[in-house]
């Protein structure tokens, strides 16, 4: 993707409008931003712990509501560890 090009991912759980891929921005997040009052606030950075999500791992959290199991993340310390993302009751990213 180069420069402004969007790709949709899946459906905002918070609002329904289409989560995108936006080559420039650091996160994936809501198309809906801009239309509703104060807009659509759903975003996810697209590096969690120091891993990069890929656009699949979105599609999945998205879809299924949770990812597969991932590698690869990093702790503060410098320890790798895995886990499953998924999102809370207010549509935030966590690790199980």
């Amino acid at each position: 993707m180069l420069g402004n090009e969007q790709r949709v991912l899946g459906k905002c759980p918070a609002c329904g409008g289409d989560v995108i891929d936006e080559a420039r921005l650091s996160f994936y997040g809501c198309a809906n931003w801009r239309r509703e009052a104060g807009g659509c606030r759903f975003r996810i950075n697209k590096v969690y712990a120091r891993r990069p999500l890929t656009p699949s791992d979105i599609r999945a959290l998205l879809r299924d509501g949770h990812t597969t199991d991932l590698r690869g993340f990093m702790s503060g310390s410098g320890k790798e560890f895995g886990g499953v993302l998924e999102l809370d009751a207010s549509n935030r990213l966590k690790l199980r």
